[in-house]
Order: structure tokens, then sequence, then C-alpha cells
């Protein structure tokens, strides 16, 4: 009587950790099935699906439907970062075009001797020069830094893409209730989560 009775508590146990009812699908607007299935996942972010004995509440489709998900935030992230690098790199190119046309208008009319007729000797256009030498060096550093920039946004994107795919994930997760899910489909996000956030993006944030 006693085996028995610890025998139905253990399956009372395991079927309330399996549930498919699960309120992050519902955000996403993705159907489940109403059991958990064997299925091996084709969602590289999504490994526990593969491994996991406890199945999944997605079928093949629903699957292809969260990697499709997920690779629409990898566009959404790789769109926001194209854009904004065409935007610098035009603004580079824009004033580097411009103070080149400046310093070459400028050139050519010292050479025309209307400076020296002026009052502008060789040695204020040395300070031009130098000028110049300087700009070149601040375009240089500013190459530099846009170069680091773009490395830090990519490890962010990177670890954000991650954590963002891992809750997208969580809508075939059959044992949803104990990963931090809320009943309202809101997803608590663990003091590791943030941490992985801190680190890998907090240079690119500054």
């Amino acid at each position: 009587m006693i085996k028995s009775t610890i025998f139905f508590a253990a399956l009372l146990l395991l079927s309330s950790a399996q549930n498919c009812d699960n309120p992050v699908a519902d955000a996403l607007e993705i159907t489940l099935e109403a059991d958990p299935v064997t299925l091996g996942s084709n969602v590289e972010y999504c490994p526990f699906l593969a491994d996991s004995d406890d199945g999944s509440c997605c079928s093949a489709d629903t699957l292809q439907e969260v990697a499709d998900k997920v690779e629409e935030l990898k566009d959404t992230l790789q769109t926001m970062a194209g854009e904004r690098d065409r935007k610098l790199a035009k603004a580079f190119t824009s004033i580097r075009s411009n103070m080149e046309a400046t310093m070459d208008a400028y050139s050519e009319i010292f050479e025309l001797d209307i400076m020296q007729q002026a009052g502008v000797d060789e040695g204020e256009m040395g300070e031009m020069d130098q000028f110049m030498e300087e700009f070149e060096k601040g375009m240089k550093e500013a190459r530099e830094a846009f170069t680091d920039f773009q490395s830090n946004r990519a490890q962010c994107y990177r670890e954000m893409l991650d954590i963002q795919a891992s809750a997208i994930c969580l809508a075939c997760n059959p044992n949803w209730e104990t990963q931090g899910v809320d009943e309202d489909g809101e997803i608590s996000i663990a003091e590791g989560t943030c941490a992985r956030i801190t680190e890998s993006c907090f240079v690119f944030a500054q």
C-alpha cells in the first residue's frame, strides 16, 4: 500500500511538472502539442529539446516557427547594426572629404600668391599642414575606436541573442513552470543572466 501511494505520488508530481499549456507560446502566437512529444531540435539555441528526456511541446512545424522567430530576432539586430554603421561611415567620409577639399583650396590660393599678398606667410601654411596631420591622426583614432565599438557590440549582441533565443525556446519546454515563467508569460531573469549581460554589454553600453 505504501509503495502504491509513493508510485501514484510520483506520477502526480511528474504530471504537474509536465505542462504544455505554456503562456510564452501564447505571447509568441505559436500552437503547442497537448502533451510533450519526443522530438529532436532543429534550433541551435534550444539544445534541451534534443537532450532532454522530458520531450518537447513543439511539433516539427512549430520548431520551425521557433527557428524562424530566432532568425527574425537575429536579422533585426543585424539590420540595426548595419544601418548605424552606414550612417557613421557616411559621416566619416563626408567630414574627411570636406576637410581635404578645404585644404586643397587653401593650398591653391597660397600657390597663386594671393595668400602672400594678404600677409599669410609660410609659417602659417605650416601650421595648416600640422593641423591636417592632427586631423588625420584624429580620424585614424576614430576609426580604431569605431572598430572597437563594433567588436564590443558584436559581443553584446551575441549574448543578448542567446538569452532572447533561450527565452523563445521556453515556449517548447514542458517544464516551463520551473524555469522562471509566470502564468501570465513573464519570465524572471536569474542573477546569473544579469551577470552575463553586464559582462558582455557593459563596455558597449558606455
